[in-house]
């Protein structure tokens, strides 16, 4: 096999594992340029191997699958570790009856209250989460029911540690 159908192959394989990825993370784990990472992307995406989506000033990429934009959304915001942190803290910490404020995830995760409520408020948008406001006032935040289980194992595969030592093994093994 010559290296640019490997370095496709690679693409294609971690975009299964990463979808939303943008090029420039691509251009890194496959260990390529990123003009050599676009180049195998467009050629992934004109053979229906990929789908590209422009995310504010990122290149994304994702498998063909993903085609609702709210998913693709969601995806790229758990592209981001602190979302993750934040969800991981929403569906640990909360419990049923008792959600969670901006300042109990501000403290539990150590990200700035400014930061949570940036992400919770992409949460909501997204919803991902929804506002309560308890008979003692203030606002409280919980994670959408519907999605909950399906959000946790988007947001575990693609936890730092699991998908990094996932990324290396398979790039080792390439390698070889």
């Amino acid at each position: 096999m010559n290296s640019e159908n490997l370095n496709r192959l690679q693409i294609r394989r971690i975009v299964s594992l990463l979808p939303g990825a943008h090029v420039r993370l691509l251009s890194r784990l496959v260990g390529v340029s990123l003009n050599t990472a676009h180049y195998h992307i467009l050629r992934l995406e004109r053979d229906g191997e990929v789908t590209c989506w422009r995310d504010g000033g990122h290149l994304r990429v994702y498998p063909p699958w993903v085609k609702e934009v709210r998913t693709r959304k969601v995806y790229a915001l758990l592209q981001q570790g602190a979302a993750r942190k934040i969800l991981r803290t929403m569906s640990r910490d909360a419990k049923p009856g008792r959600p969670l404020t901006n300042r109990l995830i501000s403290d539990a995760t150590g990200l700035s209250k400014s930061t949570v409520s940036e992400y919770l408020s992409l949460f909501l948008e997204l919803q991902i989460a929804k506002r309560a406001t308890p008979p003692d006032g203030g606002t409280t935040f919980e994670l959408e029911e519907a999605d909950r289980d399906r959000l946790l194992l988007i947001q575990r595969s693609m936890d730092k540690s699991l998908i990094q030592k996932a990324t290396d093994s398979y790039l080792d093994l390439w390698e070889m």
